[in-house]
């Protein structure tokens, strides 16, 4: 990210595109699926090292995007799992289920945004 914001200097950086799929995700139980760990742990480094690429070296990311909130047949299967919930795709009504690693991710922000908010207040520019 540094070289792209040093070299081309542009407005903001938008990440389109970040995920992860565990290894033959696909053929774990529904439970090991939900509640696996290696998702989680990418995306919180992941998070970890852009916001140090924000607040370290200034970079303005003005955007980024997990992948993704349900499988697709990108890769011409549903084999490869990069979705923060499981989808069951042997019910007719395709039943979903969140993963951990949604909760985590979204817990990622929210310790941020209090801890953010906490320091305006202490400055005085909260309420």
């Amino acid at each position: 990210m540094t070289y792209l914001w040093d070299t081309f200097r542009p407005k903001g950086i938008a990440i389109t595109e970040f995920g992860f799929n565990p290894y033959m995700e696909f053929s774990r139980t529904v439970n090991a699926q939900r509640y696996g760990f290696e998702r989680t742990t990418y995306y919180q480094q992941f998070l970890a090292e852009m916001m140090k690429v924000i607040y370290e070296d200034h970079v303005n990311i003005v955007a980024a995007f997990g992948w993704s909130i349900m499988d697709n047949n990108e890769f011409g299967s549903y084999e490869q799992q990069y979705a923060l919930q499981h989808v069951n795709r042997t019910d007719p009504m395709l039943g979903r289920i969140f993963k951990r690693s949604i909760f985590d991710y979204v817990d990622f922000f929210k310790q941020r945004v209090q801890k953010t908010l906490e320091k305006y207040r202490r400055l005085g520019l909260g309420q």
